[in-house]
């Protein structure tokens, strides 16, 4: 079977120029949706990926309708290749049933692969840069003031008779930080 897929990025832009490209073609169902390509959540494809099974199609129309970046785009053909489903587009010439396509494919995944290494090499030197710099990266260590405090007033319900589930739903913590921080808190009074 050949599926089609459409997507436009808001409610205002047509479907029409997709929607006909993927008719002429011969799609026996096209499933659409007007949402942006960033959204991790897209139900039409999403379902469409749900039907799916070995060697049928899916035809878009554009390359950047299923995928806003060549990771993500270069991800879903790599679904395709592992369930045997064909991939089409239409104004990229591109289609994964013949050899040239398969080729594109994987010249496709080595530039992704490329990409994501750059972005990993970027990361770790603007990290390195900014602890040079004295930025203190990630959670703060220790008990936050706050959350020391409610410990300590839970800390001194407890010593007034109350449960320790009544004192913390009293404070606002939960048992777990009642007891991480009790300890360390009653160390440094």
């Amino acid at each position: 079977m050949k599926y089609g897929y459409a997507r436009v990025s808001t409610q205002e832009q047509s479907l029409d120029v997709q929607l006909d490209a993927l008719k002429l073609y011969g799609c026996d169902q096209i499933f659409s949706e007007k949402l942006s390509g960033s959204s991790t959540k897209r139900p039409a494809l999403n379902k469409l990926l749900k039907m799916l099974q070995p060697h049928d199609t899916i035809v878009i129309h554009r390359l950047d309708r299923l995928g806003r970046s060549l990771c993500q785009l270069v991800d879903l053909m790599r679904i395709f290749e592992q369930r045997k489903i064909c991939f089409v587009c239409l104004t990229d010439a591109f289609d994964t049933s013949t050899p040239t396509g398969r080729l594109l494919y994987h010249v496709l995944a080595s530039i992704a692969h490329f990409e994501r290494d750059l972005i990993r090499s970027r990361t770790k030197l603007a990290l390195a840069a900014a602890k040079r710099r004295g930025v203190t990266i990630g959670r703060p260590k220790g008990i936050m003031p706050k959350t020391k405090a409610k410990v300590l007033a839970c800390a001194s319900l407890v010593e007034q008779g109350r449960s320790i589930n009544r004192a913390c739903l009293e404070v606002g913590i939960s048992k777990p930080t009642y007891f991480k921080y009790r300890s360390c808190i009653s160390n440094t009074k």
